[in-house]
């Protein structure tokens, strides 16, 4: 009840706040934009409205909402992907108005550069450290394999550092991958990675659009402590059959979209799966088998009602990792090892407007788990030796909110969010001649989450814009009550037309743990609660920004500088000798006290951001650059010193571009780099003998046992990272069909970028005390050489 009160009152202190100005007669404009071929809703274009000097942008269903004084106006519509237009308006009385866009004729090709939708945004929107990604720019990085991907199209961004080569995993702002929360359709994914985190559960031919939150977060949004990836799917096509599939290196993937009822419905399906396992399958021995494959099925249900819309959808992913020796010699034994992870999601929101209140609805299941079986047995006898791992998250989500525009300059939003979590952090099931063992070593366990939220957002004159926000969570668990009070702050000055200074302030809390390997382990994703010994984590985050448009023309120049200082609180680490193989192992037993193998420590990140974009002409691209600082304390860790983690790196920079031949040849090319990534190397190596080799004698070659003496965390580097790819595009144009040939390279120049490091031990000999002598070399692993790609896709 406490935390209720502060956060009503706290609203009707920001309500009484706000009045109403100007004399003039005021009305409701209210509508849709469609695209005038097709009928489909156009997701989030631009409006702006000169003799006011005001803009806004319609919802992912093409719907916006705002007040004009009595008058003629001129609407301004404009969208990355149809022409500009100017929509003449006479206002007398509340008015409802249709307005349809033409699609831009271009290659398939064209706009596959612009990072943001709605570039006006940059300036004239009050919010720090957001990015709106275009689903055609993630075509714009070439990757391995040509897999495109909307993670690995963040990490070209100012503020993204990257996990390992290769990985699609982000670290934002200093704050681990752990801190990201992830969205598709309003519900939770906490399992973002295919193919050992080489590429994201995120299928391109899905997404719509994609917001990305660095900092400045909107209240509405909690859970995480470092950014939120909020991807909508694409917006439903009513009146016209589509489609689209590519064959590729690494997978296959297809989509369609098929119209139900005319003008009503429509029913949208996707597939991807990779062929991995099926190419080597011919080429491997039958007694010995490796095996490594994906596949992720999507479909979405969407229905438009009366002032609103239906949307249900469900995901589902699956990844395993195969591996069976199964010998010919009965006197061996057969080992059958398997690793599953798997998301399943199934939503459904509601859309609804009333008069002037617009609200969405949403309720989600969301399921994730992470299975190890280990199966030996050997075929002349019935011994047999089972081990299961199990561990697993279940959420049912329930969110509501409201957006009610009350004055001409004023936009209230309300909302309440209830999640129920069901954490099963680590069981073990271990199987010996048919007598079955269950441990459960960390207890499982539920939470309830209740947060409610306000934002008002008030555009001052001349421009200026002010967000003010507070969003309080209640953290309930076994009769325990904790909860998180979380103000937001946003304050954008605007200098000049074509220039902003922004600013803000957001606190976070994150009460879902997720324990990560330290070092290049297998990524097992092991989500635990908080608990009475290990609050929530909590972070405090400052920004301040210049944002310029360049030149008033198209062919403009974007530049932002954006500087950030955060603190991080009660992060969570694994002890010094812990990884997850203490809760995967045989060995071991349940942990009554979770401090066994974890500990809380703090860390703190600050940095500059540099990002230049050119938005359109033959050559486009975006230059970013990150000069950063992050280190974590944990008094329990590194004898109390403060230390790098390991996703650490000074300077970070990408070079993204791509330029249009004519309508059916373009090129791109991404370069990118940083500073070699912070880790710990011995500092002294020792050699252990097997008991029959110390006696007195030692072997012309001697087994060696080598043992190493940690140093303090993370006081060395790898050798700085750099990488360039490219890649070639053909447009294949048809009567009714457009098709793209896709070919190119992944690290054009060979660079051998260290994926880790290894110490190699020879034997040198022995000297006159008939003492073995080694030498220790320390060698860096390359996974990584040049690697081509091509893939061929179909669209109808």
């Amino acid at each position: 009840m406490k935390t209720l009160k502060i956060l009503f009152t706290s609203i009707q202190m920001i309500f009484f706040h706000t009045v109403c100005s100007g004399q003039l007669q005021y009305y409701k404009v209210e509508g849709h934009i469609q695209n005038e071929q097709t009928g489909v809703f156009v997701s989030k274009p631009e409006i702006y409205v000169p003799d006011i000097n005001k803009s806004l942008e319609s919802n992912k269903e093409g719907f916006f909402q705002i007040m004009l004084p009595s008058g003629t106006h001129i609407l301004i519509i404009s969208h990355k992907e149809y022409l500009e237009k100017g929509f003449p308006l006479q206002i007398h009385s509340d008015t409802t108005v249709t307005i349809k866009l033409t699609p831009q004729l271009r290659s398939y090709y064209i706009d596959d550069v612009t990072v943001t939708a709605n570039p006006l945004n940059k300036v004239s929107d009050p919010h720090t450290g957001l990015e709106r990604i275009n689903p055609t720019t993630i075509n714009l990085v070439p990757v391995i394999g040509g897999e495109r991907d909307i993670l690995k199209t963040l990490q070209h961004l100012p503020g993204v550092n990257t996990g390992a080569e290769g990985s699609s995993e982000i670290m934002v702002r200093g704050g681990s991958s752990a801190q990201n929360l992830y969205l598709l359709d309003e519900a939770t994914i906490y399992n973002p990675k295919h193919l050992l985190g080489f590429i994201s559960t995120y299928n391109p031919m899905t997404l719509g659009s994609v917001d990305f939150y660095k900092g400045g977060f909107p209240s509405r949004y909690g859970g995480r402590l470092s950014s939120i990836i909020d991807a909508n799917s694409k917006a439903p096509n009513h009146n016209k059959l589509q489609g689209e599939c590519s064959v590729g290196t690494i997978s296959s993937k297809a989509y369609i979209q098929i119209p139900v009822i005319p003008e009503s419905s429509s029913l949208f399906l996707s597939a991807r799966r990779t062929y991995f396992d099926l190419l080597i399958y011919p080429f491997q021995d039958k007694n010995l088998r490796e095996s490594l494959n994906f596949h992720d099925l999507y479909a979405k249900y969407s229905h438009s009602i009366t002032n609103g819309s239906l949307q249900f959808s469900i995901y589902h992913d699956r990844d395993k990792q195969y591996s069976l020796f199964a010998p010919r010699s009965n006197q061996l034994i057969k080992d059958d090892l398997s690793i599953t992870k798997q998301n399943l999601l199934a939503g459904l929101t509601w859309n609804q407007k009333y008069q002037r209140w617009n609200t969405i609805f949403s309720a989600s299941y969301i399921k994730y788990g992470l299975t190890l079986a280990d199966k030996k047995e050997r075929p002349d006898s019935i011994e047999t030796l089972t081990k299961e791992f199990k561990s697993g998250i279940t959420d049912l989500k329930l969110s509501n909110r409201a957006t009610y525009p009350f004055t001409k300059r004023s936009q209230l939003q309300l909302g309440m969010e209830y999640i129920y979590h069901g954490f099963n952090p680590a069981s073990f099931k271990h199987t010996d001649y048919a007598l079955d063992t269950l441990i459960e070593r960390i207890t499982p366990c539920y939470q309830h989450e209740l947060s409610l939220h306000s934002e008002i957002t008030h555009r001052l004159e001349q421009g200026h814009t002010i967000s003010l926000g507070i969003r309080a969570t209640d953290y309930l668990q076994n009769g325990n009550s904790d909860y998180s009070i979380e103000p937001r702050l946003l304050f954008s000055y605007q200098v000049h037309k074509r220039i902003a200074l922004k600013t803000s302030y957001t606190r976070m809390s994150q009460s879902a743990h997720l324990l990560c390997n330290p070092g290049l382990g297998q990524p097992l994703d092991i989500w635990i609660s908080s608990y009475e010994q290990i609050p929530y984590e909590f972070s405090n985050q400052y920004t301040l920004g210049l944002y310029s448009q360049l030149f008033a023309s198209s062919n403009s120049l974007f530049a932002s500088v954006e500087g950030y200082y955060k603190t991080l609180h009660r992060v969570v680490e694994y002890r010094d000798g812990y990884s997850s193989s203490s809760l995967t192992s045989l060995q071991g037993g349940a942990f009554n006290d979770i401090t066994e193998i974890i500990t809380t420590g703090e860390g703190i990140s600050y940095g500059i951001e540099h990002l230049v974009e050119k938005k359109s002409g033959k050559l486009k691209g975006w230059i970013s650059y990150t000069l950063s600082w992050t280190s974590y304390r944990f008094p329990e860790l590194n004898h109390g010193k403060p230390f790098a983690p390991r996703y650490d790196s000074r300077h970070n920079l990408s070079i993204i571009g791509s330029y249009t031949l004519n309508t059916k040849w373009a090129v791109g090319w991404s370069w990118k780099y940083y500073t070699g990534q912070a880790i710990t190397l011995p500092e002294q190596t020792y050699v252990l003998y097997l008991p029959s080799q110390i006696n007195g004698q030692i072997p012309e070659m001697p087994e060696e046992y080598p043992l190493y003496i940690q140093g303090e965390r993370n006081t060395h580097r790898m050798k700085d990272y750099h990488t360039l790819n490219i890649d070639v595009k053909r447009t294949l144009l048809f009567k009714r069909t457009t098709a793209l040939l896709e070919f190119g390279v992944y690290n054009a120049y060979n660079r051998h970028n260290p994926y880790y490091y290894k110490y190699s031990i020879s034997y040198k000999g022995s000297d006159s005390d008939h003492q073995g002598l080694y030498d220790a070399e320390l060698k860096a692993v390359s996974v990584f050489p040049l690697i081509p790609f091509i893939s061929f896709s179909w669209k109808f």
